[in-house]
């Protein structure tokens, strides 16, 4: 079977593809390198916003407290609290890029996001 069952409207049918994506192929030192890189900026990524919208939150908890002590206290805290989390995962990204220096890899094989070769 090499047929897709359905067709788009004025086209051949579709073919399954019958091979690896050329940036997937190769042993672990090309594709498992990708898969691992892949991993880590997602996680940085999620870090990232994550301590970012609970520092909007805060700042806005904060905004709309209008001027109630315990309100204040609570926005105060997970502010400290998202911008430390901030802080602890752009650190464990820096960590993780310098071990792998120490330990004879490339460090810049991961890239940070958004940026060029």
């Amino acid at each position: 079977m090499d047929k897709i069952a359905f067709t788009l409207p004025n086209s051949s049918p579709l073919t399954i593809p019958n091979a690896i994506p050329a940036n997937l192929k190769g042993d672990f030192t090309t594709s498992g390198y990708a898969f691992i890189q892949l991993i880590i900026d997602s996680l940085f990524l999620l870090i990232t916003l994550t301590s970012l919208i609970f520092i909007l939150v805060a700042g806005i908890r904060w905004i709309t407290s209008r001027g109630e002590v315990e309100t204040v206290k609570k926005a105060r805290k997970q502010l400290m609290y998202s911008i430390i989390g901030l802080i602890v995962g752009t650190m464990a990204f820096f960590l993780v890029r310098t071990l792998i220096a120490i330990l004879g890899g490339d460090p810049n094989f991961w890239k940070l996001p958004g940026s060029s070769s």
